[in-house]
């Protein structure tokens, strides 16, 4: 504190060289003497040292200035109200410099760029964002021989520096403007340049590409699309402008290639409403290219560029951002809309890295298959599973299961990708289902795959569930033997709250057909286990336990005991007036489906019964709208069934009903609405109903409806 005030006294009492101004900047900003924002805010005045030597005309003033404020932007003591001028400062100092770059220029230029990533990195101006877009084009190729051999790179005629890093030889090339005609050859003009500024080169588009990566990240993605025709447009070799993709094929600096792939995820992060209008079908005329073909060619080099990088890359971090970008371009493209086979390509060129010795290579080529088969509908795809030379992608991830104990991050992304796949392609694991069951259960006894390997039988049972024709009844039978007689049993009965609720999730997926083959021992000891986990004390178990309980009284077989509907229904009432709304809203669905199941059995559906359901059904439809739908739809069945007996203790509560039903058909989203509407046509076929208590407002509600709303549906 005393050397800042003695150095800002020493300052304002006369005239002083700007080389103790630069001492005084790099002292304060960048060697570490403790700052706050008011001091920083004196460095920053217009006329003190740091804004001085921003102007000043010596080169070695400049880079200290800027130093001085990529110290501060990176000890995050720059005040809000001077960052503007530190944005606009340095820009202008870096659009100057790229216009005429030199030898004597490069380190400049590169502490510019360094203190924009450091503002940028700090907090991102959205005002600045396109001028630091353009300031940044010149520089994404800057010393990088491979791709240019003499063209133009910088905006005018200039002397440029260019590199060579494969053969150890490094030039300076003659750069000419546009449309000068040279009859010196480039190795005539060539002259040796020092290993320094070839290295300032490459820490200069590492640095550009990393701040394309930071400024994108901050935009929104419709800013962000807007940008594509700049930086992602396919270009040929030799463009002033190239794109993205062949900076990243041309560049030899694996940590260049790093922020390359970076800043190409940030692009396409978020983009796939964006790019729904996508067409990469070939043209019959070239006169025109509408905009979805653009998009087309755009999407097309992308694949190209990705999987071409992807097959070529030695290096283990560089190829895991690649295949992180790939998952990204995985998620985000339109391939329904799209003819060529691009996921076949992209999984052909994946599943060459699933023996890779990198367990975080292997992880990151894992994922990208687990997207791969959860997004796809693709029959190419399914073709390539079924028919894939050996060895097959299943036989791959048995071989990874199969040695329990060892990298189990990469056993979890495989039991993910089985996952996907028991979801949406189960045909491909029926085939070896024996083996599949086999290394599942083993799974299912190691703590940290356990919760995994029971989110595949759960995708791979609802999936026969649709499709009965996957596996014979005898063999799911055998399995679900296996399973409530093994570990799984144990689980349920656990401490582990993410277990419990995966097991009864798994139990879920059991279905009617098997649960009645069931020993009775085992159906009872899964009806005692969801009963007894919808009262455990976290919520998320009591929101998995009350979930299968509400599938399990749509068994035929469990319709008619009375005590298990009893059990339930105490438990869903209870639950539907908890704090956590996930609770509420699985009690809520399982109301309604209790509800519907009720209606019709008159020896189940007592009064006392049927007034406690009413008045959870009338709690539930003043909740939000996803909890409010099962409480209309549950008020819809149970006035349906309205008869004398319940009118002693239900009476007084028939007209709340009514009137719930006719606000709701009157407001709220359109699926409530519908709901309710679907509510009333059941319960106006009540004859007691009708005949008993006024429908009018119902009926009135229902006719305003049929003019007034705009839905169809």
């Amino acid at each position: 504190m005393d050397l800042f005030l003695w150095l800002k006294s020493c300052s304002s009492q006369g005239p002083v060289s700007q080389e103790f101004e630069a001492t005084m900047v790099l002292l304060l900003a960048k060697y570490g003497l403790p700052l706050n924002q008011e001091m920083a805010a004196d460095i920053l005045q217009t006329r003190s040292p740091l804004g001085k030597l921003l102007y000043s005309e010596n080169i070695e003033f400049k880079v200290m200035a800027v130093q001085g404020i990529d110290s501060l932007a990176y000890r995050k003591v720059l005040p809000n109200e001077r960052l503007d001028w530190c944005y606009k400062m340095v820009l202008d100092a870096l659009q100057k410099d790229t216009s005429s770059i030199s030898n004597d220029t490069i380190y400049l230029l590169y502490q510019e760029i360094k203190t924009v990533n450091s503002l940028v990195t700090l907090k991102p101006l959205i005002t600045y964002s396109q001028d630091i877009l353009s300031n940044l084009k010149p520089l994404l190729l800057l010393g990088n021989f491979s791709y240019t051999s003499g063209t133009l790179l910088s905006r005018q005629s200039s002397t440029d520096v260019l590199s060579s890093e494969d053969e150890g030889t490094y030039r300076i090339s003659c750069v000419y403007s546009e449309g000068t005609d040279s009859e010196v050859s480039d190795s005539e003009c060539a002259v040796p340049i020092d290993l320094k500024t070839r290295t300032l080169c490459t820490k200069i588009r590492q640095q550009a590409f990393q701040c394309l990566g930071h400024v994108i990240h901050s935009m929104d993605h419709k800013a962000v699309f807007s940008q594509w025709s700049h930086f992602l447009s396919p270009s040929a070799i030799g463009d002033s402008s190239p794109s993205l993709q062949t900076c990243l094929l041309k560049e030899r600096s694996a940590k260049v290639r790093i922020n390359i792939t970076v800043a190409l995820t940030a692009f396409l992060e978020g983009t796939k409403p964006l790019l729904s209008a996508a067409d990469d079908r070939p043209l019959s005329s070239c006169s025109f290219i509408p905009f979805s073909h653009w998009l087309g060619s755009v999407i097309r080099d992308l694949h190209r560029t990705l999987l071409l990088a992807v097959s070529t890359e030695d290096n283990a971090k560089t190829l895991l951002k690649l295949l992180k970008c790939v998952n990204a371009l995985l998620i985000n493209m339109p391939y329904g809309r799209l003819s060529e086979p691009y996921q076949t390509r992209v999984a052909i060129s994946v599943k060459s890295l699933l023996s890779h010795k990198n367990a975080d290579v292997l992880v990151a080529s894992l994922s990208c298959f687990t997207t791969l088969l959860s997004s796809s509908s693709s029959v190419e795809l399914k073709e390539w599973i079924k028919q894939s030379p050996p060895p097959s992608l299943l036989s791959i991830l048995l071989e990874i299961l199969s040695p329990l104990g060892e990298h189990k991050v990469v056993q979890i992304a495989a039991l993910q990708v089985l996952g996907a796949a028991a979801k949406c392609h189960p045909e491909s694991i029926s085939s070896s289902v024996d083996k599949v069951t086999q290394v599942l259960l083993s799974s299912l006894d190691v703590h940290e795959l356990t919760i995994h390997a029971m989110r595949v039988f759960e995708e791979f049972w609802r999936s026969c569930q649709t499709q009965m024709d996957i596996l014979p009844l005898e063999k799911m039978c055998t399995i679900w033997g296996y399973l409530l007689k093994g570990s799984l049993s144990q689980h349920l009965q656990g401490t582990c709250p993410p277990l419990l609720s995966a097991g009864c999730e798994l139990m879920a997926t059991i279905g009617s057909v098997i649960f009645e083959t069931l020993e009775q021992p085992l159906s009872m000891f899964i009806l005692s286990v969801m009963l007894g986990l919808s009262k455990h004390d976290v919520a998320g178990v009591q929101a998995s336990a009350i979930r299968t309980l509400g599938i399990y009284v749509q068994f035929p077989v469990l319709q008619d005991d009375v005590a298990f509907i009893l059990d339930t229904l105490h438990a869903v009432c209870m639950h539907v007036r908890t704090k956590d709304v996930q609770v509420r809203l699985q009690a809520a669905w399982s109301l309604g489906n209790l509800c519907d199941i009720v209606k019709c059995r008159e020896e189940v559906l007592t009064p006392p019964m049927f007034a406690q359901l009413v008045d959870a059904c009338l709690v539930c439809s003043k909740d939000q709208d996803s909890v409010r739908v099962n409480g209309i739809r549950g008020l819809g069945h149970l006035l349906s069934s309205l008869s004398e007996k319940h009118l002693g203790i239900s009476g007084p509560k028939i007209k709340p009903c009514l009137d719930t039903l006719s606000k709701t058909i009157l407001s709220g989203s359109s699926k409530v609405r519908w709901n309710a509407c679907h509510a009333a046509a059941n319960a106006l076929k009540s004859p007691l109903l009708m005949s008993r208590f006024s429908v009018e407002a119902v009926i009135s509600a229902l006719t305003k409806s049929l003019y007034g709303s705009k839905n169809f549906k």
